[in-house]
């Protein structure tokens, strides 16, 4: 039986601490369709969102959802994220802060540029992760020899989403991605072995 959380003033801001060190967005609306069970405890035992983000040694201004972005703040954001030691490629930083690299594209006209524009080399951080249609079958070739099931996307997100994000834009999709390699997927395990019993 799962132990059921004592929440507190204390373990409350805690927790915001630790999702602010995994990256994500702490902006009202996020918390709300992510981590609605915090805020439960957060109105208890502080009163309000902002209190908490501020309580946690946080700016409330620049984690409104609505906050205006400029080219400083973006360069600003893209160097905080490279503190916390959260890649800088676009499938990682948009995972942590999908709206800075729409902020980014829209200031500099690309990811790569708002990277240059921050203080960093975007060959040497962007170089190994460039996607092309060919990397993207080499990729799933490798995964399914190291006997990952391609058949479906659930594995692939959890072992390399930057993959299932880039067979998506050159191909349309996972499944067309995996067909432009030949290979033969098998039906999911599982719906064999049901058949089999």
């Amino acid at each position: 039986m799962r132990k059921k959380t004592r929440w507190s003033k204390e373990l409350v801001i805690e927790k915001i601490k630790e999702l602010k060190a995994k990256g994500e967005p702490l902006n009202l609306s996020y918390i709300r369709k992510k981590h609605f069970i915090l805020l439960y405890p957060t109105y208890r035992y502080i009163g309000s969102w902002e209190k908490a983000i501020t309580l946690a040694g946080l700016n409330y201004d620049e984690i409104r959802k609505n906050r205006r972005w400029t080219k400083e703040l973006v360069k600003k954001e893209i160097r905080a994220l490279y503190r916390q030691k959260i890649p800088l490629t676009q499938g990682s930083v948009w995972r942590a802060n999908r709206k800075l690299i729409g902020a980014a594209k829209r200031f500099f006209n690309s990811w790569p540029e708002a990277l240059r524009a921050a203080g960093f080399d975007p060959e040497k951080i962007l170089g190994k992760y460039k996607w092309s249609k060919e990397r993207v079958l080499e990729e799933i070739r490798r995964l399914k020899r190291k006997k990952v099931n391609i058949s479906t996307t659930t594995a692939v997100r959890q072992i390399c989403r930057p993959l299932h994000i880039a067979a998506i834009k050159f191909f349309g999709s996972w499944r067309n991605a995996v067909i432009a390699t030949g290979i033969k997927v098998d039906q999911p395990p599982l719906s064999q072995k049901r058949v089999q019993k």
